[in-house]
């Protein structure tokens, strides 16, 4: 539901954390992607090989890779962060997701976690080199 929501509501957002998010390349059949309205920065966590649903019906390592790649394409600030534990949340996830959003504001399509060194998030997450 979130990655539908960055896709198809992103004016009303100033940033999203996406929990095993994807696009129709996991398996989500009704989320397809469409270039969002606004710039919104997201941080996408999944949980690697192991991150599936249904029996392997979704694979959201799959989605979150494809989901990704297009946002970064239409100039989104993305983080990644594979955590490796399948289909579920690290214990310190909702913390460092939390500092995440709230350090965006409405309307401001930067982020201060661009080119930011990680500190504060696990070594597993990817931070973009430098503002779009």
């Amino acid at each position: 539901m979130s990655s539908l929501l960055v896709i198809r509501r992103s004016e009303f957002l100033a940033a999203a954390t996406l929990w095993s998010g994807g696009d129709e390349e996991a398996g989500l059949v009704s989320v397809v992607y469409e270039t969002p309205a606004h710039r919104t920065p997201v941080l996408a966590a999944w949980g690697g090989a192991d991150d599936i649903w249904g029996g392997g019906f979704v694979d959201f390592r799959a989605g979150a890779a494809s989901l990704t790649g297009k946002l970064e394409a239409d100039g989104h600030v993305v983080v990644r962060c594979d955590h490796g534990l399948g289909h579920t949340v690290p214990w310190d996830g909702p913390g460092w997701g939390w500092d995440f959003l709230l350090a965006h504001t409405w309307a401001e399509s930067d982020s201060p976690w661009a080119g930011h060194d990680g500190a504060g998030f696990p070594d597993y997450c990817e931070f973009p080199e430098g503002s779009r």
